[in-house]
């Protein structure tokens, strides 16, 4: 085989964005995927059904595979918080990756918090919690709100706002539901904007391609659930992008990331920039698909994938300045609800300023319980001159998108 070989793990929406960026590049893009029927499956050379989250499993399949027969050159994901998985199929490989310890710490919230504190990040007050009695004791010690999550599911999933010890039980018995495991994480909840950060680590540098304002303006309608309605480009805070950068500096070192990726969750609390915590991966949803793209012109998932393949990247192709405003937005159905059908997305699919638009139910559907970030029903992108005319736009896509359920 004269092609290059990139292993994506997973082959979802996450996906597929990085999956034909590789095949873009002239790659040979090998694919792996529980579902039989996902998204990127028909964009990869080659498919696998098998879980992203099996090394063994993927590492065995990329072996045997006549048209593969081991040769891999860079594994990677997009989306899927499995830091730990890419590090050990690298590893089988031979290939550049960071260490499993590294992984390891930043798929553990806990982990990670303490190493980012060792190392003078700036954090949110955080505990620890190994029983129901520790949780207790802290919600009644603390002042609300707090904020209570698992240690290590990504998507917003089990994260919840606490207010008071008149929920706490529920959330907490909610969470450790949703989670599977023995502990939770309890923070100290930091008021402000937020914002979301993609960084390219080259030689323990950090170079941040992707700053974008995260939009939490509907927080009530999810509430207790921490609940993110996609987000802004360029950000209003672009001003605090240094020192965002010196944090996110300091966190890479703690980690021990010297070449890879970096995504950063950073509240602008009333003292300055705080890292709630960072992750080993490219973003999902639209961020490095759409907003960043869209608004720049770049497409930092390139970098990524050399960086996967063992290259050095040249950065500043990355770093183009925003030329106009992008967003992306949700769709949430109510729980229970049986999808009879959608009307006017062909409507929203034909105005000039909607560049996305994806519905991801079909009639007969019943719709689950927003647990995650994953569960959303669908999205769309516009773009536009300022942040008035996308507003509007935005506005017009949910008035003219109507659902009819039984």
């Amino acid at each position: 085989m004269t092609q290059e070989t990139l292993l994506v793990l997973g082959a979802g929406r996450d996906q597929k964005f990085l999956v034909d960026t590789a095949k873009g590049m002239g790659l040979f893009v090998v694919g792996v995927d529980s579902d039989p029927h996902a998204a990127a499956r028909g964009h990869c050379d080659v498919f696998g059904q098998i879980s992203n989250r099996d090394p063994q499993a993927i590492v065995e399949f990329c072996r045997s595979h006549p048209q593969i027969r081991g040769q891999v050159n860079g594994v990677i994901t997009m989306g899927s918080d499995i830091p730990e998985v890419v590090s050990v199929v690298a590893s089988d490989f031979g290939l550049k990756r960071i260490p499993l310890r590294s992984a390891e710490a930043a798929r553990d919230k806990f982990l990670m918090k303490e190493k980012l504190s060792v190392a003078g990040v700036r954090v949110p007050e955080y505990v620890r919690c190994d029983t129901k009695r520790d949780f207790i004791r802290v919600v009644n010690s603390w002042r609300v709100p707090l904020i209570i999550k698992p240690l290590k599911l990504a998507g917003s999933k089990g994260v919840f706002l606490v207010n008071g010890a008149e929920s706490s039980d529920e959330l907490y018995d909610k969470t450790i539901s949703l989670s599977g495991e023995s502990a939770v994480l309890v923070e100290k909840f930091i008021e402000g904007p937020q914002i979301s950060t993609e960084s390219l680590i080259i030689d323990g540098e950090v170079h941040t391609v992707g700053f974008a304002d995260r939009n939490y303006a509907e927080m009530e309608k999810f509430h207790p659930q921490i609940m993110e309605n996609g987000g802004w480009v360029p950000s209003l805070f672009l001003d605090l992008q240094a020192e965002i950068d010196r944090q996110l500096t300091l966190c890479a070192r703690a980690l021990g990331i010297r070449d890879h990726t970096l995504k950063g969750d950073v509240v602008i609390g009333k003292n300055g920039p705080v890292i709630i915590e960072v992750a080993a991966r490219l973003s999902g949803g639209d961020f490095c698909e759409s907003l960043v793209p869209l608004s720049t012109g770049a497409n930092y998932v390139e970098a990524a994938i050399q960086i996967s393949l063992g290259r050095v990247p040249n950065p500043n192709p990355y770093k183009n300045v925003s030329k106009i405003v992008v967003a992306n937005r949700y769709f949430f159905m109510e729980p229970g609800l049986q999808l009879m059908g959608v009307d006017g997305l062909e409507e929203v699919e034909s105005h000039p300023a909607v560049k996305k638009l994806e519905f991801w139910l079909r009639p007969g559907d019943v719709t689950g319980e927003i647990s995650s970030h994953g569960a959303r029903s669908g999205v769309f992108v516009v773009c536009g001159d300022n942040r008035e005319e996308v507003q509007e736009v935005i506005d017009w896509v949910y008035e003219t998108v109507k659902f009819a359920v039984a």
